[in-house]
């Protein structure tokens, strides 16, 4: 929450495993440059549950404002709220993989 960076990942970027975030929110995160997400990115599945992906943004060449997954990593959005993620490519959601949301 409030993060900023010039580098990768402005909210959280895992790197390994599989990640659950349940009523959980994410916001007011910030990457720069060549980013991969400005709230959470996962290089392996991700789950959204009960939860909110907002107020988050990619500035410089990035994508994936609010969600980014590596390629083949599936998003499963489940009670979800994901907006306001500006970014130069795929603001909101930018998913690698199969996306599966239910009641999104």
């Amino acid at each position: 929450h409030h993060n900023y960076s010039v580098g990768r990942d402005g909210g959280a970027g895992i790197w390994g495993g599989e990640v659950r975030l349940v009523d959980s929110t994410v916001s007011a995160n910030v990457a720069e440059r060549d980013s991969d997400a400005g709230g959470v990115y996962a290089a392996r599945s991700l789950s959204v549950v009960n939860s909110t992906i907002s107020g988050n943004a990619v500035t410089g060449r990035g994508a994936g404002g609010g969600i980014r997954t590596a390629r083949g990593a599936p998003v499963l959005l489940s009670h979800a709220t994901v907006v306001r993620n500006p970014a130069p490519i795929a603001s909101n959601l930018d998913a690698g993989g199969p996306l599966d949301s239910a009641r999104a």
